[in-house]
């Protein structure tokens, strides 16, 4: 992970996840029902709409997402 951060313009945060040695296949049921990924997300953003739109996005696809609008 890493962190780059200007005093008055913002903060990047940068995760770097390991990659599966093996691919994944989706099964029968998650492609019928749209569902090809899956797993948690944290979604902060100070504006209202635009954490609104990328949470409901974000949970279409699968995602069980928290959502916070205030970085404290």
């Amino acid at each position: 992970m890493t962190v780059e951060s200007e005093l008055g313009k913002g903060t990047t945060f940068v995760v770097y996840l390991p990659a599966l040695e093996a691919e994944v296949e989706p099964t029968l049921a998650d492609v019928q029902h749209g569902v090809l990924i899956a797993g948690r997300a944290l979604l902060v953003d100070d504006d209202h709409a635009v954490a609104a739109v990328a949470e409901a996005i974000l949970e279409r696809l699968g995602f069980e997402v928290t959502t916070l609008v205030d970085s404290e």
